[in-house]
């Protein structure tokens, strides 16, 4: 199994606690709200994945990149339902917060998707705002970037630029 990443996916007025795991093998792990699934996750292009279990086949269209991103989940039977996707520091132990913004300790700001650091904004020791651009990204010939979910200091740079960069690849530690 590998590393596991936390959010708050908001749908209408309810929010939800979602982890995320690879499951290897082109499957995840995804707890909802302490319920597990294991689901086949194929990327089927660009932002989408196709996400199929027990032969219920989901659409997933991401918009936007972390920490706070919009998704449209299309069920093969059902209405299109619209998302927002914010990420939940690791660092916040049991991950039961609701704002991930206002929570302390460490960090990482990852790549969304596969790209190339076209531009670093910031330094190790720099103090950030929230909202603040970090550094940018290109992918898929579109430049996005990615900032500071809260006020923090940046511990450690881990991209520089011109570096192609995998989804999930830590860019950026902030304490």
């Amino acid at each position: 199994m590998g590393m596991i990443e936390t959010f708050v996916v908001t749908v209408g007025e309810r929010k939800h606690m979602v982890a995320l795991e690879d499951g290897g093998e082109g499957t995840v792990r995804i707890t909802v709200d302490g319920r597990e699934r294991i689901m086949d996750a194929r990327r089927v292009g660009g932002g989408s994945w196709s996400l199929i279990e027990g032969g219920l086949a989901r659409l997933i269209d991401v918009d936007g990149v972390l920490p706070k991103l919009s998704v449209q989940v299309s069920h093969q039977d059902g209405e299109p339902r619209q998302a927002v996707v914010e990420v939940v520091p690791a660092a916040s132990g049991t991950a039961t917060t609701a704002d991930p913004a206002a929570t302390t300790g460490p960090i990482s700001v990852r790549a969304p998707i596969p790209g190339k650091v076209v531009k670093v904004l910031v330094k190790a020791g720099d103090a950030v705002k929230a909202g603040q651009t970090l550094l940018v990204l290109e992918a898929m010939k579109m430049e996005n970037e990615l900032r500071a979910p809260r006020a923090a200091v940046v511990a450690a740079l881990h991209a520089v630029e011109g570096a192609a960069v995998e989804a999930g690849q830590e860019l950026v530690s902030l304490g």
